[in-house]
């Protein structure tokens, strides 16, 4: 079924401006809601095991006064690492043999006066309560450093990979940091507008190509692909704003997508078509793969999971409702290719480098648009 496109194109673009704003203050809202590590646990446990023995600080002399999350337990550690810097002159401990060394110079009474140092009532409380939590048993080195470790990098992702939405004090030490909800400038609304125009204008575009057989299957296939873009583009800017792909909205946007690319293609004398989307599983597999790889190599995440989730939907949606795997591949190809110039771009402009968050998602939210205009502007490619 074939029809002349351009003047709902048109439409649906200017609907995409009036849209923008709407979009862009409902982005920066999710990003606020994005979570923030804070390792509370992890944080109380190693608090309470070096009030209750002391010469536990000898393992984790590392961590500053502003790694921890909670206000109190960062004014506590500072009372406790005037004593212990004191004493261990800043030596770090590398494994049982070191700590077992250092912790020698540390007397069983360091905190003997740590009242002292301490002014407020509430954080004292704080004291008591840690050093009557703390195990019978003390913990090992290696648990030490597990505790500390997860502090870090709770840390650093509260500053360094905070993204454009840094974490603000919250209200209680249940929550003591929060994201703050910022406005959407007017260049942020501009440009959301203009991308949220260009994919829905595209949509018209995009069904007028499936070659369907059935108004319901023109009517759903559209459908479906403007909750695509509507979830692409809020995926893309809450990814950019904190590095979080917001699973809220790519499962609800994701689910109901899917579901009208089903009803669309069952629609049709075509239902094989939904086996294309197939490669969105093969896509996902193999990037989880190369990423558990990475991860063993470089002991760290080379993509995160979310990313992965992203692909399912963004590559797996249009190959299904266009019939075509070679979709998904074009999809993922040009995601990769445009996220490396966009690296390439922070590498000159900001000095990036592979060890500074990168954000992914926009480019795998938006690759598959761009690979489906350019499948259109060169069929044969």
């Amino acid at each position: 079924m074939t029809s002349d496109y351009a003047p709902l194109a048109g439409v649906m673009a200017v609907a995409g401006l009036l849209l923008g704003p709407a979009v862009a203050t409902f982005s920066s809202r999710r990003s606020a809601a994005q979570p923030l590590e804070l390792a509370l646990e992890e944080e109380r446990s190693l608090l309470a095991e070096v009030l209750a023995r002391p010469k536990a600080y000898a393992a984790v002399a590392e961590l500053n006064p502003e790694n921890l999350a909670v206000p109190a337990h960062r004014r506590i550690w500072q009372a406790v690492a005037v004593r212990g810097d004191a004493i261990i002159q800043g030596a770090r401990a590398a494994d049982e043999r070191e700590a077992a060394i250092i912790a020698e110079s540390i007397p069983d009474d360091l905190l003997i006066s740590l009242e002292e140092d301490i002014d407020s009532p509430e954080d004292l409380d704080i004291v008591a309560q840690l050093r009557r939590s703390s195990r019978s048993q003390a913990a090992t080195v290696s648990e030490l450093a597990e505790w500390g470790s997860a502090v870090l990098g709770a840390f650093d992702d509260r500053t360094s990979c905070a993204g454009a939405v840094p974490p603000v004090p919250g209200p209680s030490a249940e929550l003591p940091w929060v994201r703050e909800v910022k406005k959407p400038s007017r260049a942020r609304m501009l440009a959301v507008s203009l991308l949220t125009a260009l994919g829905l204008g595209l949509v018209p575009v995009f069904v007028g190509h499936l070659s369907l057989d059935s108004h319901l299957a023109v009517a759903l296939s559209g459908l479906a692909l403007v909750v695509l873009t509507m979830t692409a583009v809020e995926i893309a800017v809450v990814d950019f704003d904190t590095f979080y792909v917001d699973f809220r909205v790519l499962g609800f946007g994701g689910v109901l997508s899917l579901a009208l690319v089903v009803g669309a293609t069952l629609a049709t004398s075509q239902p094989r078509r939904l086996l294309a989307g197939l490669i969105a599983v093969a896509v996902f597999t193999m990037v989880e793969v190369v990423n558990l790889l990475y991860r063993w190599i470089r002991h760290r995440h080379g993509i995160g999971f979310g990313d992965s989730i992203l692909l399912l939907v963004s590559i797996g949606i249009p190959a299904a409702l266009t019939g075509s795997p070679r979709l998904g591949w074009y999809a993922l190809i040009f995601s990769g290719v445009v996220a490396i110039l966009g690296f390439v771009v922070l590498a000159i402009r900001h000095h990036a480098t592979t060890k500074n968050p990168f954000a992914f998602g926009p480019y795998l939210a938006l690759g598959w648009i761009v690979a489906w205009v350019v499948s259109l502007i060169w069929p044969r490619f």
